[in-house]
């Protein structure tokens, strides 16, 4: 999470009013919700996967490769979520 000067502090609290919300929290629901929507995506792509095994010449290792790629593309998403920047 990146470090704010004190103005920048200073302007987010003044936006926020009296909510008591802070840049912590903001930063937790945002990469909490890119994390269920990641899942959801990958559990799309699984069952797309599992569903094209029903086509005839889709073969089991075609539609793995289909569901790694993904689980690999939504861990380095989410890795890079939640670097710390300072």
């Amino acid at each position: 999470m990146p470090q704010m000067s004190e103005a920048q502090q200073a302007a987010f609290n003044g936006a926020n009013g009296e909510s008591g919300a802070t840049f912590t929290d903001l930063h937790e629901f945002v990469v909490g919700t890119l994390l269920v929507l990641m899942l959801v995506w990958l559990v799309w792509v699984s069952l797309s996967a599992y569903q094209s095994l029903r086509v005839p010449g889709t073969h089991v290792p075609d539609a793995g490769a289909k569901v790694v790629r993904a689980l690999f593309i939504a861990i380095f998403i989410m890795a890079v979520a939640n670097l710390e920047w300072s």
